[in-house]
């Protein structure tokens, strides 16, 4: 005796049928195959196509164009109109730099009070705080450095 049932002569259906087993359909995986092949073909085709012919001496695509320079003087009116954006930009970021370093002190003036009282948590929230706010002063003295650049060499071509 097989199973778990009673085998009676003749014959007894099984309970339930199986399923059919799927076949593995190899004509759709090799359509699949030469569509991916043909796709990565027509990509290559239309990405490098002037590089696979042979290079001509008449090809003007080997010379490039050089534009002619502007003029890199600037007109005086419009010189001190910049340098007065520029400067103002220089004093927000000045005044952003003091409230961030303001910022820091408060933060780490806090930050052992939290220690002690058991707020792990509030003090983790605060040290996250404490490094944005530090990428932010980078960021900051960055943006400050590249507005004393282009404040110096907008007065140097105004001259």
């Amino acid at each position: 005796m097989t199973g778990n049932y009673l085998k009676i002569p003749g014959e007894t259906p099984l309970p339930f049928q199986r399923p059919p087993q799927p076949r593995l359909n190899v004509k759709a995986l090799v359509v699949l195959v030469l569509f991916s092949l043909l796709c990565a073909g027509g990509f290559f085709l239309a990405k490098y196509w002037r590089s696979l012919l042979p290079p001509t001496e008449t090809s003007e695509a080997s010379v490039p164009r050089v534009a002619k320079p502007v003029s890199s003087t600037i007109p005086m009116a419009d010189t001190e109109d910049l340098l007065h954006h520029l400067e103002a930009a220089d004093a927000q970021a000045l005044q952003a730099e003091a409230e961030m370093k303001r910022s820091e002190q408060w933060i780490t003036r806090i930050s052992p009070a939290l220690e002690m009282n058991y707020m792990s948590g509030e003090k983790r929230r605060l040290d996250a705080g404490l490094a944005t706010l530090e990428s932010a002063r980078q960021s900051v003295e960055q943006a400050r450095e590249e507005l004393e650049n282009t404040k110096n060499l907008l007065i140097e071509r105004s001259k």
